[in-house]
């Protein structure tokens, strides 16, 4: 039975967007790259930390590249709620 927010249960969400920002300026859809997306938060800090997980199809590593100062932007729907974080 769905709820009034249309969740069914704890911890889902819908990803409506997930972009890399390189630090050459480069911007890159990993929407239909990500396998998955944990975020953590630490009562005791005032700081999240996460992990991606995705298939590297474009060589990223390489090609982008990644190198240590990039941002992660997503944007994830929880019931009727979209929320946006951009991560450094």
């Amino acid at each position: 039975m769905e709820s009034m927010t249309g969740t069914r249960y704890a911890g889902e969400y819908d990803l409506l967007e997930l972009k890399l920002f390189t630090s050459s300026g480069a911007v890159i859809n990993l929407v239909n790259m990500y396998q998955s997306l944990n975020i953590f938060e630490n009562m005791f800090s005032n700081t999240l930390s996460g992990e991606l997980l995705m298939i590297d199809k474009n060589n990223l590593v390489m090609n982008a590249p990644i190198v240590g100062q990039e941002f992660l932007s997503f944007k994830i729907k929880v019931g009727k709620s979209a929320i946006f974080l951009r991560l450094i």
